[in-house]
């Protein structure tokens, strides 16, 4: 088209596209057939690559769904020239919006779960949301956001490289699927939280490209807070017991000593080695011996939940000490005795 929009040359597949004969589009107004502003050539200046969804008129004044991009020069005699390419995007709307419409069952069916639900479209650089993942970054459904933009702002710096591995490592292929966990800040920036992304290939091309990705998003920031609980909770039983004055020690069900801290070292005269290579029936005097294994016993058969009873101990000089012995049983997650 020229400096005035009209049209100055046409190819058949474009005339066919919009319902005429090539040489009927000649010196028509581009605005026909496209919804561009009277200033459109001052205002942008687009490179080819830059693709619009654009919804024009045919012959018949029906809408048609285009994809559009605009190309813009100045020839020879120093006169604007613009070159528009289209092509049908029906299709690829009808898609889209069958891909918004499984968005909205998945997101219905995992509701109650919590769980956010979206696509990546690689070659468009696009994603589609659900609405639990959208009230998961407190965003609005109605809210004109770049959820993209959105995300990567409030995404830990320290996390985004790992945030964004599973998209790479789908995208290129190296993986049918991948996970990763990373903090996501509150919108209003007072909180962070944890989020777990799952993410797969959904869509291939012909020649076996990935093209879309699916993903789910949930809050983990519950199961990260236990975990850092228990993480406390571990150092603090580790520091007690290897630091504490008492003698500590964790044995098996067969009487072998598993684990020792080094106050028990001191009491009983051996070394750490040499404790774990024994059993506590070869310490114990043989006349308080009997007295230990029939309370064990009732340990292991849940009669009783612990017991404490004081017992005759030789050290590794052959000296005999008195003992205080408490003991309690700790059961695996089937609830059967461990240690």
């Amino acid at each position: 088209m020229d400096e005035a929009h009209l049209i100055i040359d046409s190819n058949p597949p474009a005339a066919r596209l919009l319902g005429y004969d090539p040489d009927e589009l000649i010196g028509m107004p581009v605005s026909a057939v496209l919804p561009l502003a009277p200033d459109f050539g001052a205002r942008h200046a687009p490179p080819p690559e830059a693709a619009r969804h654009m919804t024009g008129r045919d012959k018949a004044n029906r809408q048609l769904p285009l994809l559009v991009r605009f190309a813009s020069w100045t020839d020879t005699a120093g006169r604007s020239r613009a070159m528009v390419i289209m092509r049908d995007d029906t299709a690829d709307r009808e898609i889209d919006l069958i891909r918004q419409n499984d968005l909205i069952q998945s997101d219905n069916a995992i509701r109650g779960a919590n769980i956010g639900v979206f696509e990546f479209d690689l070659a468009k650089q696009s994603v589609s949301v659900s609405d639990i993942w959208r009230r998961m970054l407190e965003v609005d459904p109605d809210e004109g956001v770049d959820l993209q933009i959105e995300w990567r702002n409030r995404v830990h710096p320290d996390d985004l490289g790992a945030a964004l591995e599973p998209i790479r490592l789908c995208g290129e292929g190296h993986a049918e699927r991948a996970s990763c966990e990373y903090r996501l800040q509150s919108r209003d920036r007072s909180r962070w939280r944890w989020m777990r992304t799952d993410i797969a290939i959904a869509h291939r091309d012909k020649s076996g490209q990935a093209t879309v990705l699916v993903g789910a998003q949930t809050d983990i920031t519950d199961r990260k807070e236990m975990e850092e609980l228990l993480r406390i909770s571990g150092e603090q039983f580790r520091a007690a017991f290897e630091y504490g004055p008492i003698g500590n020690a964790i044995v098996g069900l067969d009487g072998h000593f598993l684990k020792v801290n080094p106050a028990l070292c001191t009491l009983l005269g051996y070394s750490e080695a040499e404790l774990l290579s024994t059993d506590f029936q070869h310490l114990t005097h043989p006349d308080d011996l009997n007295a230990d294994l029939h309370q064990l016993e009732r340990l292991a058969k849940g009669e009783i939940t612990c017991y404490s009873l004081e017992k005759r101990y030789f050290r590794e000089n052959g000296e005999i000490i008195l003992g205080s012995l408490s003991v309690r049983m700790v059961l695996n997650s089937e609830g059967k005795p461990d240690h």
